[in-house]
């Protein structure tokens, strides 16, 4: 794919949005400067002037992608009102995001300390921007406000993790791991206001 580049800002951004593509599919360890250039029709010294090595490039590819979530987030917020409506559209968008992505990716980060250094911090703030949308929950009202959030969220910690083993993966599919684990897990803490948005969910997607 050939971009009509027509200033350096531009290309860099080009760069970004065609290496994070890369790297979501294909695994990062499996991704080249030279694929990256070859897709962008750049040489590859250009790729080097615009970033030290390639461990930059993904740290930037991880904040170019969180700060997509985090507008789509706040345009969610807008659309829908209700935290917990924004809560399931984005897990829709993670079941989209996983189905996508090749588990190589996540797995390569050992290898490169300093990028999942970087790593573990943003998922910290997405916990923490996460336990912030459960509170906003309990003042609309969709969530009930008699249960320890702070538990919660520790449960929440380990449905994700069933959803993303290994095994599971190969026994179910991956949207019906979530629906069944994290959904169930909301319906919990869902007040009636909130039970009817997890019940409108559930009823779309049997259709």
């Amino acid at each position: 794919m050939t971009f009509a580049v027509t200033n350096r800002d531009e290309l860099r951004n080009n760069v970004v949005r065609t290496a994070l593509e890369m790297f979501l599919k294909d695994g990062y360890l499996a991704v080249r400067m030279d694929d990256i250039a070859a897709r962008l029709a750049v040489s590859k010294r250009t790729l080097y002037e615009l970033f030290h090595n390639k461990e930059q490039l993904l740290t930037e590819c991880m904040e170019f992608h969180s700060g997509i979530v985090a507008e789509r987030t706040a345009q969610e917020i807008e659309k829908q009102g209700d935290i917990l409506s924004v809560m399931l559209r984005y897990l829709e968008l993670v079941v989209s995001e996983s189905n996508n992505t090749n588990r190589i990716f996540f797995d390569n980060m050992d290898k490169y300390p300093k990028f999942k250094e970087l790593f573990l911090q943003h998922m910290d703030k997405v916990r923490k921007q996460i336990r912030q949308y459960m509170d906003l929950g309990v003042r609309q009202g969709v969530f009930r406000n008699d249960v320890n959030m702070d538990i919660v969220m520790r449960a929440f910690a380990v449905m994700g993790r069933l959803a993303n083993d290994s095994e599971m993966k190969k026994q179910y599919p991956y949207d019906q791991l979530v629906n069944d684990s994290i959904v169930l897990l909301l319906r919990g803490i869902a007040s009636p206001k909130g039970m009817e948005s997890l019940d409108k969910y559930r009823y779309k997607n049997r259709q």
